[in-house]
């Protein structure tokens, strides 16, 4: 059996108190996706994030397919508005971010 690729996806959802609610949100997303993963369903959750003055939550997963996250999402209780691919784009490392890092390392006393 082949495994197929894996991407990234968002759920996107409306949190009125993204505050207070955010903590409950992973944990339940985070749930789904250990219960699906113990199922041998493919999906991994990453991360939250949270926009409370819009708001907006965003939870980013790992999985095969868009309709697998949400089954996680759906399982995870979550009112979500859509579930969308996510493309990572790592950071450029520049000569000035590179400076910027060893120095904010050297204030916090690592060597």
């Amino acid at each position: 059996m082949t495994s197929r690729p894996v991407a990234e996806y968002l759920v996107e959802l409306y949190l009125p108190d993204a505050a207070s609610d955010g903590a409950g949100v992973a944990t339940r997303a985070q749930a789904a996706a250990e219960a699906m993963a113990s199922e041998g369903i493919g999906v991994r959750f990453l991360r939250s994030i949270l926009v409370p003055e819009d708001e907006i939550c965003f939870c980013l997963y790992e999985a095969a397919s868009a309709h697998v996250v949400t089954e996680a999402a759906t399982r995870a209780a979550l009112q979500f508005e859509r579930v969308v691919e996510a493309v990572d784009v790592p950071a450029l490392h520049t000569e000035a971010s590179h400076d910027m890092t060893a120095q904010e390392d050297r204030d916090a006393g690592v060597a």
